[in-house]
């Protein structure tokens, strides 16, 4: 166990292969989400016309361009004109990338081992998160880019290379170019650029990180690829202003935000408990009683990471809980830091938390996983109709219809949802 806590490379093999065979075993059948039918088909679209697409509400074309490069790939090597299977494998891939980077960038704040391990162990079997990746979906991408660019600043904080502060912020511009409440993202990226030493009570900062050219070098990678990666949008719309006015309309529409405190926060709550189970929940107390005396600076940085983005989603019109996977690697932290206390007062007793709150993880996503890598509804009942109607059947359908499109092989169109006599 020693020799294991002290070999890194083994340590992120382990986590990494772990990470992603237990999504390959679990891989969902099928396309499951509408919005991942949506991605698959603009990549697919992008190969046909060579221009970057847009998928479906916010677009998130820095998904789109990633998956791409990895479908272009297998086009040329297998000559396949379904983006399924790169999605697919860049979901999986990116999810054991984020596992492995929370470990990084974990043991590079808490300095230790046991914390490290834990904290990667716990987003891998996050229940949400683990449902989540067996299927393809933005997700994971955000996390890994967001991750990355975190990640790369704890480098810059060592080497001081502007070079490595302009790629984190070309990964945080890709990170909001995916999804983009990313943005929140920027108080943590912030804190840890300043890396205040406390003292006295008081934050202290070097005088080299308030030099405004390091902002420079980090803010126009990030806004030049999200800029590039939406300047068709924005041309099409009429200009960034047109563009920004649409956007604000458009995200504001969707998820109907409530304010600081509202009915939906409970619900959001409720995802968090069900995504670490009660054996959870009670490390996460732990870790944060135990950070309060023992990793302040660690707490505020994880406290910046989570809370804005927690509120946030918590009071939206409907908060799902896959949208809180932004905050799953700083909570796993916090129950390592909890795992951790209990170590060091009983080593078996540490160990036991660790191993019995990823049981109590796995068993919450296991029948949800289980069932989806089993059937797929919406490949299912594609296929079905494919081979039920005839080859010019017209299926009148809601938004299972572009799947039996897409896995059927017939045209669908949609019924009039305005009630109105003419048009049904």
């Amino acid at each position: 166990m020693k020799h294991f806590l002290k070999n890194d490379r083994l340590i992120l093999i382990s986590l990494f292969v772990l990470t992603i065979l237990l999504r390959i075993i679990f891989k969902n059948a099928g396309l499951y989400h509408w919005d991942s039918l949506k991605d698959v088909l603009v990549i697919e679209e992008m190969l046909k016309t060579g221009e970057i697409q847009y998928s479906y509400a916010y677009g998130a074309p820095g998904m789109v361009a990633f998956v791409f490069i990895f479908y272009w790939i297998a086009n040329l090597l297998t000559g396949t004109t379904s983006a399924e299977g790169a999605y697919f494998f860049v979901t999986f891939l990116t999810s054991g990338l984020a596992v492995v980077l929370t470990y990084l960038i974990s043991k590079k704040i808490t300095k230790d081992s046991l914390i490290s391990i834990a904290a990667a162990l716990f987003l891998c079997f996050n229940a949400v998160f683990f449902s989540a990746t067996t299927y393809p979906k933005t997700h994971s991408i955000s996390l890994f880019f967001i991750l990355s660019s975190l990640y790369l600043v704890f480098l810059f904080n060592k080497q001081k290379k502007s070079w490595i502060i302009a790629l984190s912020g070309l990964l945080f511009g890709l990170a909001v170019a995916v999804r983009i409440l990313n943005v929140f993202m920027f108080l943590p990226l912030l804190f840890l650029y300043l890396n205040p030493k406390i003292k006295n009570s008081k934050l202290l900062i070097k005088k080299y990180k308030l030099k405004i050219k390091y902002l420079i070098y980090f803010v126009i990678p990030s806004i030049g690829i999200w800029f590039l990666l939406f300047s068709k949008k924005i041309s099409e719309l009429g200009g960034l202003g047109s563009y920004l006015k649409f956007l604000f309309i458009e995200q504001g529409a969707a998820v109907r935000w409530q304010g600081l405190i509202s009915p939906s926060l409970t619900t959001g709550l409720d995802h968090i408990y069900k995504s670490i189970s009660i054996a959870g929940t009670i490390l996460l107390a732990i870790g944060v009683l135990y950070a309060i005396k023992n990793y302040k600076k660690l707490l505020i940085f994880l406290a910046l990471w989570i809370l804005p983005s927690f509120f946030y989603f918590a009071n939206i019109g409907n908060p799902e809980a896959r949208f809180f996977i932004i905050i799953f690697p700083a909570l796993s932290i916090l129950l390592g830091v909890g795992a951790k206390y209990l170590y060091q007062k009983n080593g078996w007793l540490g160990i036991s938390a660790i191993l019995l709150t990823i049981i109590f993880m796995f068993s919450i996503a296991y029948p949800i996983v289980k069932a989806r890598h089993d059937y797929s509804g919406t490949k299912e009942l594609g296929l079905w109709v494919g081979q039920n109607t005839e080859e010019n059947a017209i299926i009148i359908s809601n938004d299972v219809g572009f799947f039996i499109e897409y896995y059927g092989n017939r045209e669908r169109i949609v019924h009039p949802r305005s009630g109105n006599d003419q048009e049904i």
